[in-house]
């Protein structure tokens, strides 16, 4: 199923065994993506999100560097959720794969839409208590490669836009309206309007009720 005999062997119960180090399986996926419209740091990224579930050290991990896991070996996969994830993870990989082959487009437009819808999304339902993840799930993509298109479309990681723009958005109510601060809070998201302060503060350099003092 992998490009790699020894890369593991999957069933009902999910991956039973790996054995092969990650600089080989990224390595054979770089070779096969060059058939494929997929870009190899994409599909680097797909496959280093598969194997976190069994290595929980590559969860924040998006491109794969030798002398930072040299040889590694990866390990069985026993319990029920991994088991789970696994073939979750699995099935969104071959979705990409397939979605790439299919849709031809170059990797530039690909990113360019992930990046215009994610915003989109963030621009939507910031007033909500949303996360990144929910981003990514929309889009159905991993977290860590929405940061990585997002950030290069727009200078500024998801987080960060969606930071900016809940700030900005209370400070206009805020100098506008004569609402209290735990409903602006409320208004951008916050449901603890303590932690909108202290974000707040942090941003602005003022608290909420010295900044519409100020005026």
């Amino acid at each position: 199923m992998l490009p790699c005999s020894e890369t593991g062997i999957f069933s009902s119960t999910g991956l039973l065994s790996v054995s092969c180090p990650c600089s080989s399986i990224t390595a054979a996926f770089r070779s096969a993506a060059r058939d494929i419209n997929l870009p190899s740091d994409e599909l680097e990224r797909l496959i280093l999100s598969l194997l976190s579930v069994t290595d929980p050290r590559l969860e924040e991990v998006t491109s794969y560097k030798r002398n930072e896991y040299p040889g590694e070996q990866f390990f069985p996969v026993s319990q029920p959720d991994k088991c789970l994830e696994v073939n979750s993870r699995m099935l969104h990989l071959f979705s990409r794969l397939i979605q790439a082959q299919a849709s031809g487009c170059p990797s530039s437009i690909r990113e360019k839409d992930y990046a215009q819808d994610a915003r989109a999304f963030i621009d939507s339902c910031y007033c909500e208590p949303i996360k990144i993840q929910d981003a990514a799930d929309l889009l159905h993509i991993h977290p860590n490669y929405l940061c990585s298109v997002f950030k290069k479309a727009y200078g500024q990681t998801p987080r960060e836009y969606l930071k900016a723009l809940r700030m900005e958005r209370a400070a206009t109510l805020l100098l506008r309206t004569d609402q209290p601060v735990s409903t602006i809070a409320a208004s951008v998201g916050f449901s603890n309007p303590f932690q909108f302060s202290a974000m707040f503060k942090k941003y602005f350099g003022l608290s909420p009720a010295a900044y519409r003092k100020k005026g």
